[in-house]
């Protein structure tokens, strides 16, 4: 197995991943091919084998880490979300404060990428206890630096976001184009996430363009809205550049 978790992590970014993350994609990808979770455990896998895990496991790894990470640097460039948003970042933070109000002492980043590179755009950021998490330890290791750097209280959480985590009381918690890159098929996580994060106000947002770039008809997620309504949860929402927001009130 580690030879095939070797191949597999040939290719940037996903050679950040941990290995443990890693295997349990293989474990994953093994329930769906019993066949070959058979060959491999008699280790008879023969070399056509080894290279349809090899691609398969990296595609599901891409979807939810590779797409994201463009490059091991320390800027906005690096992070594909963060460098589309680049362009509105203080736009949308002034849209989402402008809604909430600036009465808040601490904010849970989600699946951050290179968000804690902005965080100086937002009100009130210097008396503001920051929690930002990420899934691997050298992505941990670079918002640490960015922490240091730009003197943000706060501090960094390594967690898989596909596992069910128990999060501090904040005032507001980013997911910003999270959701739908943690599920492959349906909505239990994100429901989870949205009933069990203890926040008074969730920011969700979801890409308003498909997988080839092109403007989507129709980009509210109706599923999520609906999800929301049946939680009884009170939500706003807005669009701006490529990106659809949702705020999302909790009473705590």
């Amino acid at each position: 197995m580690e030879e095939i978790v070797k191949k597999i992590k040939e290719k940037k970014p996903l050679d950040n991943l941990d290995d443990d993350y890693v295997l349990g994609f293989i474990d994953e990808f093994f329930k769906k091919e019993p066949k070959l979770k058979k060959k491999y455990e008699n280790q008879s896998l023969k070399k056509i084998d080894v290279k349809k895990i090899v691609k398969n496991v990296r595609n599901d790894l891409n979807r939810f880490y590779g797409q994201f990470w463009l490059s091991d640097s320390i800027r906005e460039s690096s992070h594909r979300s963060v460098r589309e948003r680049n362009l509105f970042y203080e736009k949308f933070y002034y849209e989402i404060f402008f809604r909430i109000g600036i009465d808040f002492k601490s904010i849970l980043d989600l699946g951050c990428g290179l968000n804690p590179l902005t965080y100086n755009l937002i009100p009130n950021y210097k008396d503001t206890y920051f929690i930002a998490v990420e899934l691997t330890k050298k992505d941990c290791d670079k918002i640490v630096k960015i922490f240091k750097k730009d003197e943000i209280d706060g501090e960094v959480i390594k967690a898989d976001l596909r596992r069910y985590n128990d999060f501090p009381k904040v005032d507001i918690c980013f997911m910003f184009k999270l959701l739908e890159s943690l599920e492959g098929e349906g909505h239990k996580l994100a429901e989870h996430l949205i009933t069990n994060l203890k926040a008074s106000y969730i920011i969700v947002s979801f890409s308003t363009l498909d997988t080839k770039g092109r403007r989507m008809n129709y980009p509210r997620r109706g599923w999520f809205e609906r999800m929301l309504s049946r939680l009884g949860l009170r939500f706003d929402k807005f669009e701006d550049f490529n990106e659809i927001f949702y705020i999302i009130e909790k009473a705590l």
